[in-house]
């Protein structure tokens, strides 16, 4: 995702990970990074066996940004400095020879920038954007 631009990535856990995963994910691909855990609703003692809270936003270097100090549900949030991100952000460095060989033959199931010249209405609609053979929009 990092390779094709991607600049915040989003992930969702169900119980039971580890925020040091996340971290490392924020800090070697140098993005910033959110996670959304369950969290314990009244009533529901379910979250609280499987492991709740720890919903988090990290920033490039895996540096805790915002986090919920409780299991149960809470709101977390930050500013991402999103225009001084974008003016110092590189890519990851890789051993970008020995991959371009693989790269170049790389064709992905759906191009780059595909819902530019049509944006469905709501997720059928989509669906059946996207399964229709004869799709001539990208």
């Amino acid at each position: 995702m990092t390779l094709k631009g991607g600049e915040i990535f989003l992930r969702t856990a169900s119980g039971g990970f580890s925020p040091w995963d996340i971290q490392a994910c924020a800090a070697y691909n140098r993005v910033w990074t959110a996670v959304c855990n369950n969290s314990v609703s009244p009533g529901n003692t379910f979250f609280e066996d499987a492991g709740g809270g720890g919903t988090a936003i990290y920033d490039p270097f895996g540096r805790t940004a915002a986090i919920a100090d409780s299991e149960h549900e809470q709101l977390v949030g930050t500013t991402i400095p999103i225009r001084q991100f974008r003016a110092t952000h590189r890519l990851p460095e890789y051993a970008w020879p020995i991959y371009a060989p693989v790269m170049d033959k790389y064709v992905g199931k759906y191009p780059p920038s595909m819902f530019t010249k049509y944006l469905p209405t709501d997720l059928k609609d989509a669906a059946r954007y996207l399964r229709d053979p004869n799709n001539t929009n990208w």
